[in-house]
């Protein structure tokens, strides 16, 4: 059979069969592209035929790719319309996308990191839903990926190559496996952000480590070593990704939803409570240099612990690991970023083995190298070697924001929250940001400090600077709960919520923790649930999950969530309050004490953890050790306000009246009163109290008064 074209003229035809041809588009190793028209449907189409004589299995290929393509609805794969042949000459007829190929693009001139990374992220989630849908590229490459005058990414010629292109192929090229096409979009991630492809000479620009690490990752020789799938290779590159001018908020997140009337539970609706104010683990912050965002910040185990910062780091020549996959011995921020991919993925065995040979390999010289291994030896839970390192970090260079840091976060897990403050405050003191994002680092170092006035002038500056910022929201709203602004806070997470699109898992489970903090446990188990799904699997997605199954009374999901969270994260103290309150919940007293004697272990300024522990011993009828808790919270309450010293005072007197100790259950019922004088409970219960003692008179009054705020109430 003869094909439309002549190979030796090369000038195209003025039609084939119905269609109507115009120009020729480009021409590669399986056909010829012509732009034509289909006069039957009135429209421009990409018509493509073989270059020369075809045989059966080239008609075959054409058929299989157009049923490959057929399958999947995607809107950066390029549609196929047809396959066939005329007078014995195979073709496909394809949607005609207005632009040039990226292998045109390339030849233009480098492109910036976040170009690179859109394209290939939106390229990534394209491959996702074919393999999904059981379909193989097969030879992914610059030329197969078209650029339409949007700027957005087409990928074409599913399943048309018999192998692939060798400078893309992946080592099993031959199996036909979803890995393969991991592998050559590595491949051209590297050459677009190198300017060169990995095995030729020397790139024209260093990489940033991360992103270095990510396509070392994606080009691995064992496919095992790999990312699990395309969405976890396009939630990697997710935090470099670049959004047109209108869209961008400093996130790569836009649109805006509605937003119900939720509030934040009250107190009186979460007793007992093992939600102190946090900020949400957040999978694609990362500072390669100096160690100053998550791939430390994960490890400290705070009542911030899901700290992590949104910051992008300037390039950092060291790669993480190498072709091999070894890291450079003395490279902390490149061990960091194996542990925490490991983190991501629920292997706890992978990250403390990652952290040991760290902690075994290192030889800090810089005062960088040190605050890192600062990091690395408090993820171990060696809190000694952890501050010695911190210490000597400080030692070296005393105007590194870094190094206070780390040794903040240390002396968090030793409990002393007075150097903890000093520390914070010094490593945002030394900050300068100038950027929306650094303000937002620096904004969170000032809150951990307890400074709320200046962290919330730093949120404000990164959102005049970043209008979309959802984290800059997030974070007034963690603010404004601090100082006990409970209708600012849900305000400012609403507009979190606003410009809160998700894309991949870390989105997904951003907004879960949003509706958890407004009380929408039915949209946050749906949002956590769905990031699991798309391969978020750390002990922080499932503690946030279980938490709102509990909210839900789904107690059986809840417990299995939290018992994974706790296996990912056995050193996480408020995980083991969350349990102890679920245990509370269904009236397992003596296994919620036992978890808030753990959670007591790890973090024994937790005032709130003594509440919840005395209100176990108290149902469980040890009135003494109930006593002796309350009393441990109200030394620890020095920063409350008044209700909730009002409320524990009321507990620790409703424990002493049962051990008839009612002289000392009045004096507390004093103090209640003297801290909220509008609650009628409380002059209820010092009228029993008074009773027994033999205050009729005051008893009476008392009574009177609980009648008049109850009258008095609307």
């Amino acid at each position: 059979m003869t094909t439309v074209q002549s190979p030796r003229t090369g000038q195209p035809p003025e039609s084939f069969g119905r269609y109507r041809i115009l120009k020729k588009l480009g021409q590669g190793g399986m056909g010829t592209v012509y732009l034509a028209h289909d006069p039957e449907l009135s429209r421009l189409i990409a018509l493509k035929i073989p270059l020369e004589e075809a045989g059966p299995e080239t008609a075959e290929r054409f058929r299989r790719a157009a049923r490959a393509a057929a399958s999947l609805q995607h809107p950066n794969i390029c549609p196929i319309y047809e396959a066939g042949a005329i007078d014995g000459a195979p073709y496909l007829t394809m949607a005609y996308i207005d632009g040039q190929t990226l292998a045109e693009r390339l030849r233009s001139g480098q492109m910036s990191i976040g170009e690179a990374t859109r394209l290939m992220h939106a390229v990534a989630l394209a491959l996702a839903e074919a393999h999904d849908g059981g379909v193989i590229h097969r030879d992914v490459k610059p030329s197969n990926i078209l650029i339409n005058r949007r700027g957005e990414p087409i990928l074409t010629d599913f399943g048309l190559a018999h192998l692939g292109t060798p400078a893309y192929m992946a080592p099993e090229q031959v199996r036909g496996e979803p890995a393969g096409d991991m592998y050559s979009l590595g491949v051209v991630l590297y050459e677009l952000l190198t300017g060169r492809l990995p095995f030729d000479e020397p790139a024209t620009r260093e990489l940033d480590l991360r992103l270095d690490s990510i396509c070392l990752r994606a080009m691995a020789k064992d496919t095992e070593a790999r990312y699990p799938d395309m969405t976890a290779f396009a939630a990697a590159l997710a935090p470099f990704v670049e959004t047109a001018p209108d869209e961008r908020n400093d996130e790569s997140w836009s649109l805006s939803l509605s937003v119900g009337d939720a509030e934040i539970p009250s107190s009186e609706e979460r007793k007992p409570s093992a939600r102190p104010s946090r900020w949400p683990w957040r999978l694609i912050a990362a500072s390669a240099v100096g160690l100053t965002a998550a791939l430390a910040g994960f490890y400290a185990f705070t009542q911030m612990q899901y700290l992590q910062r949104i910051h992008t780091p300037p390039a950092v020549a060291s790669p993480a690991p190498d072709a091999a996959g070894r890291i450079e011995p003395n490279h902390a921020a490149a061990w960091l970023l194996s542990a925490q991919t490991w983190h991501t993925q629920g292997r706890r065995d992978k990250e403390l083995e990652t952290l040991t040979d760290a902690w075994n390999t290192l030889k800090p010289t810089t005062a960088e190298e040190y605050a890192g291994l600062a990091q690395i030896t408090l993820g171990l839970d060696r809190l000694d070697d952890a501050l010695r390192a911190a210490d000597e970090a400080v030692e070296r260079d005393s105007q590194l924001a870094d190094a206070f840091e780390a040794r903040a976060r240390v002396w968090l897990r030793k409990g002393d929250k007075d150097r903890a403050a000093a520390d914070y405050t010094r490593a945002a003191d030394l900050m300068k940001p100038r950027e929306a994002r650094e303000y937002l680092d620096r904004s969170l170092l000032y809150e951990l400090a307890g400074d709320p006035d200046k962290a919330l002038a730093d949120a404000n500056r990164a959102l005049e600077l970043a209008p979309r910022l959802a984290a800059a929201f997030r974070q007034r709203g963690s603010i404004y709960r601090g100082k006990r602004d409970r209708a600012r806070a849900v305000a400012e997470y609403k507009h979190a919520l606003a410009v809160l699109t998700p894309h991949v898992a870390a989105d997904y489970f951003d907004r879960g923790w949003l509706y958890n903090e407004l009380g929408d446990y039915d949209h946050a188990a749906a949002d956590l649930e769905q990031a699991i799904l798309l391969g978020l699997k750390s002990g922080e997605v499932h503690g946030e999950l279980a938490h709102a199954y509990r909210s839900r009374k789904d107690y059986d999901k809840a417990v299995l969530h939290l018992d994974e969270a706790l296996r990912l994260l056995p050193a996480d103290a408020l995980l083991y309050g969350e349990r102890g309150v679920l245990s509370f919940t269904r009236g397992r007293y003596e296994a919620a004490i036992k978890d808030y004697t753990e959670a007591l272990t790890l973090n024994p300024s937790d005032s709130q953890a003594y509440v919840n522990r005395g209100d176990a011993y108290f149902q469980s009828g040890d009135n003494r050790r109930a006593v002796e808790d309350y009393s441990q919270a109200l030394r620890r309450m020095s920063e409350v306000d008044r209700a909730t010293l009002a409320d524990v005072y009321d507990r620790r007197g409703v424990a002493l009246a049962r051990l008839k100790k009612y002289a000392e259950a009045t004096a507390d019922y004093n103090r209640a009163i003297d801290n909220d004088p509008d609650d009628p409970v409380l002059y209820l219960n010092r009228a029993v109290a008074r009773k027994q003692t033999g205050d009729g008179a005051g008893a009476d009054a008392d009574v009177r008064r609980a009648e008049e705020l109850r009258g008095a109430a609307p």
